[in-house]
């Protein structure tokens, strides 16, 4: 039985081994999402009434929310950026968007800065929300990890902003 089996991988070495069936193509990576930004010159800041307006309509968000919907809702983003490894090739994993609702010149310290950033998956629905505002919540859609808090002055009060 073993001189079989031996004349067996002789003929198949001599005939050129079985190679691997190919892999499939890998496919292209989707297009973000055709969301329109609005992307105002800094610095700039929101005034009291529109954070309140604006962070009221967060609230009403929940996971599974359509990125279109959201931004039907929500107004335009500050930016919109797909998720994906730091690798060239790597596969996209979603889409970010980041709303500020104060930012400062162009900078790194995002801990003076106002913002709300929304994540979806790759199917377009939202599947969280960060912020880097102390003491908001959005329920089970909020993460906190690795973010530097600011302070939201209260929005009841009348505003003497823009």
């Amino acid at each position: 039985m073993t001189t079989i089996r031996f004349v067996m991988v002789v003929v198949a070495i001599a005939r050129g081994w079985p190679q691997s069936p190919p892999r499939p193509p890998k496919l292209p990576a989707p297009k973000p999402p055709a969301i329109q930004t609005l992307t105002p010159k800094v610095p700039f800041e929101w005034s009291k009434t529109q954070k309140k307006e604006f962070l009221n309509r967060v609230k009403t968000l929940k996971a599974g929310d359509n990125i279109y919907d959201v931004a039907k809702l929500l107004g335009p983003p500050y930016e919109v950026e797909q998720i994906s490894g730091k690798g060239l090739n790597d596969e996209v994993r979603g889409t970010f968007t980041t709303y500020f609702m104060k930012k400062q010149e162009e900078s790194e310290n995002l801990a003076s800065e106002q913002y709300i950033s929304l994540t979806f998956g790759i199917d377009g629905r939202l599947e969280c929300i960060s912020t880097n505002i102390r003491k908001l919540s959005f329920g089970g859609l909020m993460t906190e990890q690795g973010i530097r808090f600011t302070d939201l002055e209260p929005l009841d009060e009348p505003s003497n902003s823009r």
